[in-house]
């Protein structure tokens, strides 16, 4: 099977084989340095296991190859969209923690352990966390966990900060891929979280030791290499697992106040006939439709993105507002709706392409488009707010769309008024007019209702 043209940029960098699409398919390429492992964790039924537990993404070996160029082809399940970390809210980071220490686990039982531990290997399927990456096990020698630092730096460290400084400090692995540097953790965590004794150990001692040995004579180095070749036993990794996990669960949502994630519960803004108006229009859409591929942008706590799941295989929930994603991730898990998946992003700024190349992590629109995009009470925040032109909102939706359900706010409505009372009104062709040019470029108008008691407009849109 030629693999070359379909190489996803992103895989270049293990020897063990790469991943390719081909006829809309996502395959992976297994070298031949790495097939005797893989038959090793294929046979110990160690796959199975994490497949069977939901930990792992299935796969079937399709085609094979001997000879000077000894190499297999699996071809794993499709996931319906790719995140990253930095897109998710604290309790995804943690579940995707705890999933990650709990393969690890399992790997150590059967002889086997995690090579690497960053959470790109992990994605959301069905609302579970779960390990993309066949080829992420090596045979375990009873050395310490070589993936130690990086489970750390991609979970720990991130989840820490996420609770005791900022929830939106996860974006600081868009700077830092391979994980938030233990030293800049350690410095940036309070020092009361020296208190916490898993914190102490597994990020502030481990930042010691890290500076540590990044300054150590050429006998101190010595003694250190001869110190981690000694055998680790199994009881003592899973004491370190057990350790990790509970410096995990030991670390509650962060408590942050939000104007947004009781919108529509307490504000004024719809009337009810307004609501139930706005509800059944876009009920309707979804009934007529069916989509694949829903992208909610601007999701709030998702009240429209859980009815858009109801006619949809797969709802991409976005919204800037951790605390909305954060609600909406915790309904979802706990009402067992497992086709929405909520995602932390300021669609003012959304997510580049970033790494070598700016190939490695895909920019939002690069990871596919939509069947149908919602973009409810989102416009007058990117066009006021953030001063974006009518014009370039059309062109992005409609770049990432075929059909669009979008909420026009004009001026008068109160929303827009807070919005304009503490700047200078320059949005001199942000009207009901200027909307409806601008979209008619990208979309043809299929639908549109005034709401009740409201001068806000809802538009059914189809690509032009």
């Amino acid at each position: 099977m030629d693999t070359a043209d379909g190489r996803i940029s992103g895989s270049f960098k293990d020897p063990s084989g790469h991943v390719f699409i081909k006829d809309g398919q996502v395959f992976r390429r297994i070298n031949e340095c790495y097939l005797d492992t893989y038959c090793q964790v294929r046979d110990s039924g160690l796959f199975k296991e994490l497949i069977d537990k939901r930990l792992l993404i299935e796969h079937e070996v399709v085609s094979g190859n001997g000879g000077d160029d000894s190499h297999i082809i699996i071809r794993p399940r499709m996931i319906g969209f790719i995140s990253y970390p930095y897109e998710w809210s604290f309790s995804q980071m943690k579940d995707a923690a705890l999933a990650t220490l709990e393969i690890q686990r399992t790997a150590i039982s059967y002889g086997f352990t995690l090579k690497d531990a960053h959470g790109f290997n992990m994605q959301f399927d069905d609302g579970l966390p779960i390990l993309i990456d066949t080829l992420s096990f090596d045979r375990w020698e009873h050395a310490p966990w070589v993936a130690y630092r990086q489970f750390c730096e991609s979970f720990l460290v991130p989840l820490a900060l996420m609770r005791y400084r900022s929830p939106y400090l996860n974006s600081l692995l868009t700077r830092f891929l391979n994980g938030i540097p233990l030293e800049i953790g350690s410095g940036l965590l309070p020092l009361r979280t020296k208190l916490s004794i898993p914190l102490l150990m597994h990020v502030h001692l481990h930042a010691s030791r890290k500076a540590t040995e990044g300054n150590n004579s050429l006998e101190t180095q010595k003694l250190q290499k001869l110190k981690t070749s000694r055998k680790f036993s199994e009881e003592a990794m899973m004491g370190l697992c057990m350790s990790l996990e509970k410096a995990i669960r030991n670390l509650s949502p962060p408590k942050v106040d939000s104007v947004w994630d009781d919108y529509y519960q307490s504000s004024c803004i719809y009337s009810e006939a307004a609501f139930e108006q706005k509800r059944k229009f876009i009920e309707s859409i979804l009934q007529e439709l069916h989509p694949s591929v829903v992208w909610d942008l601007g999701c709030n706590t998702g009240e429209f993105s859980l009815l858009a799941a109801d006619h949809g295989d797969l709802v991409v929930a976005i919204d800037s507002d951790h605390a909305c994603v954060e609600r909406l991730y915790q309904q979802a898990k706990k009402e067992k709706i497992t086709n929405v998946l909520p995602l932390q992003m300021d669609l003012a700024n959304p997510s580049p392409a970033l790494g070598w190349d700016l190939q490695e992590r895909q920019s939002l629109p690069e990871r596919g488009g939509c069947d149908l995009a919602m973009a409810l009470a989102l416009i007058h925040h990117l066009c006021i707010s953030a001063n974006i032109p009518l014009e370039y909102v059309a062109r992005f939706l409609g770049r990432i769309s075929s059909r669009l359900i979008i909420e026009f706010v004009p001026k008068d409505d109160p929303q827009v008024q807070v919005l304009l009372a503490s700047r200078e009104d320059i949005f001199t062709g942000y009207d009901q007019e200027g909307f409806e040019s601008a979209f008619s470029r990208h979309f043809r108008i299929s639908r549109a209702e005034k709401l009740a008691d409201s001068s806000r407009i809802i538009y059914y849109m189809e690509r032009a």
